[in-house]
């Protein structure tokens, strides 16, 4: 199955790769650029599944490596909206709604768990994908939601394994299915966790961090 999905993204940068050497002079400018970002984009793809996949290596091995520091969450989600391997009218239809929220995370692994969700909602959900940062006190959390028909009712207990994919009866490509299972396992290495709901006709899968408490929140009195 992983060799499968990294051939994919390879073949196609392959492709464009060889039409740009063997015949640059046919292509416009704006073509050439097209190609190049298609390119970078696959690249990026290939990129991401071994990142995954090296996350699950160094798991089984007992060498997973989590640095926690003071985390900007809103800063992370943007830097990730920013980066996504997807269609750009897609990219820029994504709806973020944040309020300043700090958590005490690994912000390469908070970046590498939205990438997933983001990635996942594109794929799998519906038309229309959001992203919501919240602080509530001590917690932090970023939910990554969509419009789609959400997971089966019977897929949802093994959801969170290794290797697995729902069938939500929309076409998934570039998933070798561990992007879930990566990261839960990351959240919960940080001390948080990830949970999926559907509510309300909308798909949800919240990422629980420790929050920061700064100089402005007040935790209410007990």
């Amino acid at each position: 199955m992983v060799s499968h999905e990294v051939r994919n993204p390879l073949t196609m940068v392959m492709g464009f790769a060889g039409e740009l050497r063997d015949g640059t002079e046919q292509f416009t400018p704006d073509e050439v650029s097209d190609l190049a970002g298609l390119m970078a984009d696959q690249t990026m793809e290939i990129s991401n599944i071994f990142e995954d996949i090296l996350v699950v290596a160094c798991a089984d091995m007992g060498s997973l490596t989590i640095v926690p520091a003071e985390t900007d969450l809103n800063a992370e989600v943007d830097l990730v909206v920013r980066a996504c391997v997807c269609a750009a009218s897609i990219r820029d239809s994504i709806d973020v709604r944040a309020t300043p929220s700090l958590a005490w995370a690994d912000a390469g692994r908070v970046r590498q768990i939205v990438r997933n969700l983001i990635s996942n909602a594109v794929r799998c959900g519906g038309d229309r994908v959001s992203v919501v940062v919240t602080q509530n006190g001590y917690e932090a959390s970023i939910s990554v939601c969509d419009d789609g028909e959400g997971v089966p009712q019977a897929d949802r207990a093994r959801l969170f394994g290794a290797f697995q994919q729902s069938d939500t009866g929309r076409q998934v490509s570039g998933s070798v299915g561990i992007g879930l299972h990566v990261s839960r396992m990351l959240a919960r290495a940080m001390g948080g966790d990830l949970a999926y709901r559907y509510e309300n006709g909308a798909s949800s899968f919240e990422l629980t961090l420790p929050g920061l408490v700064t100089a402005e929140y007040e935790p209410p009195l007990s």
